[in-house]
């Protein structure tokens, strides 16, 4: 039914050398997947809204602010795929992952999983998990797979959205082959073999068992940065099949996990690191439409883009020629109901998107992108609107309002898709150098915005 274990693999109780593969093409290595998955807002101005809210526009160059080396990036300066300090480079564990050896992974709560490519386990290998973990042993596996075996999740009632890390995992199974209690480190590889053999079916398994697969979202990290679609991730950028084995070890705390990968010689990474890796390589938007659109700051063309991830419309105003795409002006606006739309008193986002649109038509050249369905502020619409009330009530919302839902992801590969490569940007937040940085742009410089404004 399935693979058997290659004769001769590694017996120690944490295997260095490259492993023999247990299925075909494994050590392969594939070039990265392409992407998983594949409106323009008319705005009613009125003429009281007018574009001098933006005051001080004849000194701009005065205004600039350079900005310092570190922040200066791009595809052929620095390194844009350099991790979080103290973490192991994505290609290391990726490597490691194709050779059958462990990685551990670190989640956004600081939790540490070890992980390695279902198709290449062995009874050793169990065993280290079962030790060196809780217990139990987790396979994060494509949606597509899960529903050929007919492996259904154990919390069903989440309706028509996708599940919650927490509602992912789904009933237990053992093999019916090739196993007895189920409970052996024997037993558990040959399950875990079982699972990522393209020759398996439904009526190979039993349930409940002993190995707990888990159905991750089919975009992987793009979607969600959770610790199943990292693993999950890791294998299918490996060449291998899209399933991964994963347990919760023991060590928790970054100062012990990364002493416990040292000390072993595995890969220590990030989810996080993972997600950067993953959005700088794969084309999240496509074009869907250009058009010329008079505003009342001027002639604008308008570009409209599409999320490959969730399908939102973004929306980028282009002024002049970009040309070389160089000391290009620069906003990067998120979208604003409240604000931008109905005027809200308690945000300053209109204000800022007038103030942005008048010194990109003063410039002559430049571009705003509009992002959409990030809501301004860094929370949602329902948050935000939450928060307001909670002013009134004379509570404190630093805390609740601390999350910023935003990803410059999408804004980076919009402005390198309109040509921009250097840019003078337009924020009051030198957080959004760290965002656009490592997508083959490279901020030059900051411009203020109205006060407040981000």
């Amino acid at each position: 039914m399935f693979r058997a274990l290659v004769p001769g693999a590694s017996t120690a109780l944490c295997p260095r050398a490259p492993r023999a593969s247990n299925y075909p093409g494994a050590a392969v290595r594939f070039p990265l997947p392409a992407s998983r998955r594949s409106g323009l807002c008319c705005k009613a101005a009125s003429d009281d809204d007018a574009a001098t809210r933006a005051p001080g526009l004849e000194t701009i160059s005065a205004q600039i602010t350079p900005v310092i080396d570190k922040f200066f990036v791009s595809d052929v300066q620095g390194d844009p795929d350099k991790p979080m300090e103290g973490f192991s480079q994505i290609s290391e564990a990726i490597e490691a992952i194709g050779e059958g050896k462990y990685v551990v992974l670190v989640d956004g709560k600081d939790t540490g999983h070890l992980v390695m490519a279902a198709s290449l386990i062995t009874p050793q290998d169990a065993h280290f998990f079962v030790k060196a973990g809780s217990g139990l042993m987790y396979c994060p596996m494509s949606p597509k797979l899960l529903d050929r075996l007919r492996i259904q999740l154990m919390v069903r009632e989440h309706g028509e959205n996708e599940p919650t890390p927490e509602q992912a995992q789904t009933v237990s199974v053992d093999a019916k082959l090739g196993t007895t209690t189920g409970v052996s480190s024997q037993d558990r590889a040959n399950t875990i073999l079982a699972l990522a053999s393209p020759d398996s079916r439904s009526e190979h398994f039993r349930k409940p068992g002993h190995i707990y697969p888990i159905r991750t979202h089919r975009d992987g990290v793009l979607y969600r940065l959770g610790f199943a679609e990292a693993a999950m991730d890791l294998v299918t950028l490996a060449g291998l099949p899209s399933v991964a084995v994963t347990t919760h070890l023991a060590v928790q705390g970054l100062p012990e996990l990364s002493k416990f990968a040292a000390q072993r010689g595995f890969p220590f990474i990030k989810v996080a690191d993972l997600g950067r890796y993953m959005k700088k390589r794969e084309k999240l938007v496509e074009r869907t439409a250009v058009a010329r659109l008079p505003t009342k700051w001027g002639d604008f063309k308008a570009y409209s883009y599409k999320s490959k991830l969730n399908s939102i419309e973004h929306v980028a105003y282009v002024k002049g020629d970009i040309g070389d795409g160089q000391d290009v002006l620069v906003r990067v606006h998120s979208e604003c109901l409240t604000g931008d739309i109905l005027g809200s008193l308690r945000c300053p986002c209109r204000d800022s998107l007038a103030h942005a649109m008048q010194r990109i038509e003063s410039a002559g050249r430049g571009v705003l992108v509009y992002l959409r369905g990030h809501e301004g502020m860094r929370v949602g619409l329902a948050e935000k609107l939450s928060a307001y009330s909670m002013m009134d009530g004379g509570e404190s919302i630093v805390e609740e309002t601390a999350v910023d839902s935003r990803d410059y992801g999408i804004g980076a590969q919009i402005l390198r898709d309109i040509g921009v490569r250097t840019m003078r940007l337009m924020t009051n937040n030198p957080a959004k150098f760290l965002g656009l940085r490592g997508y083959g742009l490279a901020v030059t410089s900051r411009i203020p915005v109205s006060r407040g404004s981000s």
